[in-house]
């Protein structure tokens, strides 16, 4: 089983590589000898450990080299330097035998013949996909990362970049990937499509990039997003870029990428920002940034709306940047991956930008109950009835404390370890309000009030007949009662005075919010 997966994935590799003309045919002097000591140290680093594979990045430095361009050479180098941390995750589809079905749905006229022909074969054979991860430099040829640095520096020089850095330009424009999408060849087919943009603009429009809202609405005229029928825990990869032109639909994560590859092949700066967890409701949440003249990030939703017109409707607790860099500060550079909770913490291509954002706050911890062998503490929100990292933060052992840096306010936060696997927590929540002190929510059975609890729009509505649980959190959830909803509120006899609550009905789709009270017994929903 596992040699024929292997098989087929190296097929796949082998086409989605190789699928470019080929521009680059090896001619260079392999008797020439690279400068290792001109050689940045990182990719050094990376060039040791890419065994067999070397010799495909040994031959970009060498053209760019004997080509005397200095400023692509730099480009190369910050491309390769950062190979290590990027990888695709793609799958395939195996049947019932155990055995790989082989399916290129880009060999189909559209998305919908596509999808006919799929169901017909998985109307035959029961299928089941296999996901997998693949290294970038396992993946990459010499040809596609010359023809991607060269088309960069093509549409680099356009007028809204005058001011747009070397640096900016490394990390805005010529990175040939987003996140962890299926890599595809895609610059030359994207610019084709899009370089229409040139003779579209006037670039007089002052701050903002003109060019920037054509194209994005341009994208919003044509591609649908699809949210709202792919929800659920059993999403398949990230698109990769000739997939999003192929479907012409996706969720806000292919949005944003979308959004990226056409910006990017036409040289206007473009970006994703994400907030991992929304703090104040379920779900995450990506959107895009530009920059204006001055080099200022401007956001935008990919495909919907444009630089200048996007706001983000709630709190966002922490935000990040998706960078093609590692990142020193990110905590996949400095802890091990048993210490890092599962999911966005474990890329170090991550920036945090949360003070672009918010209005933020640093919060030193008073911890509890972290173990010796612990060195790192998190801090959680409440999303999806679970407690979600979005920040880190290094355990002080000589006071058991934590300094948390950039937290956004309006959100309650739960310290939190990760140990054998799982979230536990280290202290009580706190409560960052936007205008109030920050507080520790502490419970206490001592001061009891009658606590009654209306619906809320957006919030809660109650379903007659139904039965709604109450819950205190005491270092886990604590059931305080039950009860039968009959009209528009319910009423707990024996309730603590002080305490982070919520209410859960029988039917829950884990969407309720947790709740405090105020002085007056007055609810307020986090």
């Amino acid at each position: 089983m596992v040699n024929r997966i292997e098989i087929y994935v190296l097929r796949k590799v082998a086409i989605s590589v190789l699928m470019i003309p080929i521009l680059f045919h090896f001619s260079f002097c392999m008797g020439w000898d690279i400068k290792s000591s001109k050689i940045p140290e990182n990719v050094l680093m990376v060039l040791e450990s890419s065994g067999k594979y070397r010799y495909q990045y040994d031959a970009v430095i060498d053209h760019y080299s004997q080509c005397g361009d200095s400023l692509k050479l730099e480009a190369a180098y910050f491309l390769i330097g950062n190979l290590d941390t990027h990888y695709s995750s793609d799958y395939l589809w195996i049947d019932e035998n155990e055995k790989p079905v082989h399916f290129e749905e880009l060999l189909f006229s559209d998305f919908q013949a596509a999808i006919r022909c799929f169901d017909s074969i998985s109307g035959a054979k029961k299928l089941h996909p296999v996901y997998y991860n693949i290294s970038d430099i396992e993946m990459l040829s010499a040809d596609f990362l010359i023809d991607n640095i060269d088309l960069a520096f093509e549409v680099w020089n356009r007028p809204w970049n005058e001011n747009l850095s070397f640096e900016d330009f490394c990390e805005y424009i010529l990175p040939y990937r987003v996140d962890n999408e299926v890599l595809q060849p895609w610059r030359r087919t994207y610019k084709n499509k899009f370089d229409w943009i040139l003779d579209s603009t006037t670039n007089n429009e002052g701050e903002f990039c003109e060019a920037a809202k054509i194209l994005n609405s341009d994208l919003n005229s044509w591609y649908v997003n699809s949210f709202q029928y792919e929800k659920g825990n059993n999403r398949l990869p990230l698109q990769g870029p000739l997939t999003l032109l192929f479907r012409k639909q996706g969720d806000c994560p292919n949005m944003t990428n979308l959004a990226c590859y056409a910006f990017r092949s036409v040289g206007i700066p473009a970006r994703v920002d994400f907030s991992p967890f929304w703090p104040t409701s379920s779900g995450r949440h990506f959107w895009n940034v530009t920059v204006d003249h001055d080099g200022k990030p401007i956001m935008f939703m990919g495909t919907q709306v444009n630089p200048g017109s996007y706001h983000i409707p709630r709190e966002l607790g922490k935000v990040y940047r998706r960078t093609f860099a590692k990142q020193k500060a990110a905590i996949a550079s400095i802890a091990e991956p048993f210490e890092i909770p599962a999911g966005f913490m474990h890329s170090a291509n991550i920036e945090d930008v949360t003070r672009e954002y918010e209005e933020v706050v640093n919060l030193e911890v008073k911890l509890q109950n972290v173990p010796s062998n612990v060195s790192f503490v998190f801090l959680a929100v409440f999303n999806n009835q679970t407690w979600c990292p979005v920040s880190w933060a290094k355990v002080d052992k000589n006071n058991n404390t934590a300094i948390f840096r950039d937290m956004g306010k309006g959100v309650v936060y739960l310290p939190v370890i990760y140990e054998g696997k799982e979230v536990q927590p280290a202290g009580d929540p706190i409560k960052v309000p936007h205008e109030e002190k920050v507080e520790n929510i502490s419970v206490s059975m001592d001061s009891t009030l009658r606590m009654t609890i209306p619906e809320r729009a957006k919030y809660l509505i109650y379903r007659p007949g139904k039965e709604y649980a109450l819950y205190v959190w005491d270092n886990k959830w604590k059931e305080l009662g039950k009860q039968e909803a009959v009209g528009e509120s319910l009423t707990f006899k024996e309730a603590p005075a002080k305490g982070l609550f919520t209410l859960v009905p029988e039917f829950s789709s884990g969407k309720e919010r947790i709740f405090t009270l105020n002085k007056m017994g007055e609810i307020k929903y986090w």
